[in-house]
């Protein structure tokens, strides 16, 4: 809720299989929050925004639904590569901006994505990464930063997604 208790007004950018499970939460599971427009390729996607969250207006070009909704932030769950010119796009209008990991795949646009979001210093900038708050990372952070297991070389880690929704993923991918 903002300040005087008005719900805060969302608009989100990519109904894909991330998407479509962000704007269920904003909808079902997330209070003072009203998804009140979607953006999308797919005409599936924004019937079933529609449809299923109670979207009134959907849209199939981003920068035309920042321009006409009277919305307060925007999350941009669109594939990787558009990341950061959605992100200077909604920042540069004024807009609290949600934006999906990775930031980009370039790393000048992801410097000048950057670049623009310390421009809008009273403005909300959050990446989607999940795991800073999963507790056996913020345990494995501890131990590091005690000095517990030495200096670290290398890392990797795994996540599993769930299998339904593959589908989306794959056709991304090709």
């Amino acid at each position: 809720m903002q300040k005087n208790n008005t719900p805060i007004r969302a608009a989100i950018i990519g109904l894909g299989r991330l998407g479509s499970r962000h704007a269920r939460h904003l909808v079902e599971k997330i209070q003072g929050v009203d998804l009140v427009a979607a953006c999308a390729l797919e005409d599936d996607q924004l019937q079933w925004a529609h449809d299923e969250l109670g979207v009134e207006t959907t849209y199939k070009d981003y920068k035309e639904m920042i321009d006409k909704e009277n919305i307060d932030t925007i999350f941009i769950v669109a594939p990787t590569p558009f990341h950061p010119e959605m992100t200077i796009y909604a920042m540069n209008a004024g807009l609290n901006v949600f934006c999906e990991k990775p930031l980009g795949l370039d790393f000048d646009e992801v410097a000048e994505m950057a670049k623009v979001i310390k421009e809008h210093p009273k403005q909300i900038f959050q990446s989607g990464f999940m795991r800073r708050y999963d507790e056996s990372y913020r345990y494995a952070k501890k131990i590091v930063d005690e000095g517990g297991i030495g200096d670290i070389i290398y890392m990797r880690g795994y996540g599993i997604d769930p299998i339904s929704g593959m589908e989306s993923f794959t056709k991304f991918a090709t």
